[in-house]
């Protein structure tokens, strides 16, 4: 297997998203690999994410849940207040077969329809 890029840490989550590229995640932070180089959208304490179903980022980053389009630089919402809270424990992430988002210790999930 041919290294394409090292890695500064082994990644909380990875994806592939259609339009960006590969996303990685950190525990330090939020990147796209563009022309073989690691480029920040976020940076600070992540604890969980995972790719939501419209194709943002939904991660957790020093207890707040946020939303994050993929766009150079990165647009943040603060969604900590949908969730119910903010995130608890390790901060996970999970995005299920239906698409809901649950976020650990969070009390809601976020569906598909927003609610």
């Amino acid at each position: 297997m041919k290294s394409i890029h090292p890695l500064p840490a082994a990644p909380l989550s990875l994806w592939n998203d259609p339009e960006h590229g590969l996303v990685l995640v950190f525990s330090h932070g939020l990147a796209l690999v563009r022309d073989g180089a690691l480029e920040y959208l976020l940076r600070g304490p992540v604890g969980g994410a995972a790719r939501a179903p419209d194709g943002t980022a939904c991660l957790t980053l020093g207890g707040r849940v946020l939303r994050c389009r993929l766009d150079a630089p990165a647009r943040a919402e603060d969604a900590t207040d949908r969730f119910g809270g903010a995130s608890q424990g390790g901060g996970g992430v999970a995005c299920t077969p239906d698409g809901s988002l649950w976020v650990e210790g969070c009390r809601r999930r976020l569906r598909l329809d927003g609610t």
